[in-house]
């Protein structure tokens, strides 16, 4: 590995381990104040927010790990999105199969899937060409996750 990649993979080493801790001020201090968080059904939202949508799940515990073969944006795309569909209980099989039928144009972006252990859910890790390109692919992917879980899809949101 490069010093760059082994540079973004101890931060990302870093953070994993402060959310296992629920360490929020380590978490913070790896972000930097002009970050923006993309969440499907919800307009982007910085920092702040953040710290505040986390403080509210102080009880709960997160766990995980993330292994990169070659972390950072690859090739074309200029952006990287995660989306965790995760559940208390089992989440249904086909989940993961719905997931895998929303198409992009490879150009625009790229997207991949992890179960998460004991069927706990599902990990999408997209990556696209723009911030507009990323927010589509993860609008549609968390629509296609929503009908599987809800036979619905979201509520459209005024802007």
């Amino acid at each position: 590995m490069t010093a760059d990649e082994d540079a973004i993979t101890a931060v990302v080493d870093q953070w994993m381990e402060a959310t296992r801790q629920g360490d929020l001020d380590t978490v913070l201090s790896l972000m930097t104040d002009d970050v923006v968080f993309m969440v499907p059904g919800s307009e982007p939202f910085g920092k702040a927010r953040f710290a505040e949508m986390s403080r509210t799940m102080k009880d709960t515990k997160i766990d995980g790990t993330s292994r990169a073969s070659c972390p950072g944006i690859l090739g074309a795309y200029e952006a990287q999105g995660t989306l965790v569909v995760a559940g208390t209980d089992r989440l249904p099989g086909g989940l993961r199969d719905e997931l895998q039928k929303v198409r992009f144009d490879r150009r625009e972006a790229a997207i991949g899937f992890t179960q998460l252990p004991k069927s706990a859910g599902v990990l999408v890790r997209i990556l696209a060409a723009d911030g507009a390109a990323l927010r589509r692919a993860m609008h549609a992917t968390w629509c296609a996750a929503r009908l599987v879980l809800k036979g619905s899809l979201p509520l459209e949101r005024r802007k």
